[in-house]
């Protein structure tokens, strides 16, 4: 009976049944506004290459890093984030174009109610 409430209430999702949700969650907060800036210059005057790499974390959590570089691949700003594979049941669609049923969705670190400002970001400097 348990289970059942806490499927309804999770929006037929199993994700408050599941410890990597609450992991996922602390991993988003944990990391919250990290950006690692080198030199504001060197942002201004260089070409934008973003590249993003992921690493398996859990088995449906993933971490991805989003790194702006330099044509000489110096790197002057990272940031990282989270998602979460969320199984359950999800109605989509509308009338008009029909209704169908997803099994799965990818929860990201904006998907979590964070409530904070871009003035609480705390910005690493690299030496």
């Amino acid at each position: 009976p348990v289970y059942l409430l806490l499927f309804l209430v999770g929006g037929c999702s199993y994700k408050y049944m599941d410890p990597q949700y609450y992991e996922f969650k602390s991993l988003c907060y944990f990391n919250l506004g990290k950006v690692l800036i080198e030199d504001e210059s060197i942002k201004n005057k260089t070409n934008i290459i973003v590249t993003p790499k992921s690493k398996q974390i859990k088995d449906r959590i993933v971490e991805t890093r989003f790194e702006r570089k330099n044509e000489n691949q110096v790197v002057y700003y990272r940031i990282n984030t989270y998602f979460y594979d969320n199984y359950g049941i999800f109605l989509k669609g509308d009338e008009g174009a029909g209704l169908y049923f997803r099994y799965m969705e990818v929860l990201s670190c904006k998907n979590i109610d964070k409530k904070f400002k871009k003035d609480d970001w705390q910005v690493e400097t690299l030496e």
